[in-house]
């Protein structure tokens, strides 16, 4: 029986999801997986000799893995799917370059716990909130055309989709924008955007609504499945293998 196309699913088509509370190192093990492999093996993998276990079972299938990604092009990077990126990502699609619906959420979750005055920190905070947001306005309303995710199905709305999320410019608004967040606490952005998530996944909106929709809860989930298509159909067409990492994964009714 020949097994050549069975591999080649594993080679062209791979996807991890990595769950785990806050801190425990779910986003650094996804950087390392989206890195080549001599910098995967100065970081994070150990000498055969240096290995724990006792095991000798697990020591000889460590070898014979850690010697094949070793050999030229056995190897290819992940690309992340970030949780809070998705977060964002939807948020940005529901709100567009509102700015008083940006200057709620602050008033409303920016905060270390409920009943907190954030006030004068939100008066800090959102004028460099929405310097990022004017820097990357046309980007924000390329997302904001989006049609429903659940509707994405054609090959060049996928390639938009695949576009707008992986290729850059969003990478960037990201960075920025947590950057701009975290300056008042890695806790404090933390804590916003779970509850952020928590309303997407209870509502369907960034904001808490009056009434709970059950199907909401796996808004996420079919934003990550789309953003999971779309990669694949723009690495089909380069003749890319598709090798995804999802890190931060907080509920486990969105690892599909």
């Amino acid at each position: 029986m020949d097994l050549n196309h069975l591999y080649s699913l594993r080679r062209d088509f791979t996807i991890i999801g990595l769950t785990g509370r806050t801190g425990s190192g779910c986003t650094k093990i996804s950087e390392l997986l989206s890195q080549d492999f001599d910098n995967l093996k100065k970081c994070g993998l150990r000498e055969i000799s240096k290995l724990d276990s006792d095991d000798i079972i697990f020591r000889r299938k460590y070898e014979i893995s850690k010697n094949f990604f070793e050999e030229k092009g056995n190897w290819v990077p992940f690309e992340q799917i970030r949780y809070k990126d998705l977060i964002l990502f939807f948020m940005l699609k529901k709100n567009g370059t509102q700015l008083n619906k940006y200057k709620a959420l602050l008033q409303n979750y920016f905060k270390e716990f409920k009943d907190e005055n954030n006030s004068e920190i939100v008066e800090e905070v959102f004028p460099k909130f929405k310097e990022v947001i004017f820097k990357h306005e046309e980007l924000i309303n390329e997302i904001k055309k989006i049609k429903k995710i659940s509707s994405i199905r054609l090959k060049r709305s996928l390639l938009n989709l695949n576009e707008l999320y992986f290729e850059g410019r969003f990478k960037i608004l990201c960075n920025e924008l947590f950057d701009v967040l975290e300056t008042y606490g890695y806790y404090r952005r933390a804590v916003f955007l779970h509850k952020i998530a928590s309303n997407i996944r209870s509502y369907g909106s960034p904001m808490e609504q009056k009434e709970t929709d059950i199907k909401n809860i796996y808004t996420l989930a079919e934003l990550i499945n789309k953003l999971i298509k779309a990669r694949k159909v723009y690495n089909h067409d380069k003749s890319k293998s598709t090798k995804i990492v999802i890190d931060s994964l907080r509920n486990s009714l969105e690892i599909m």
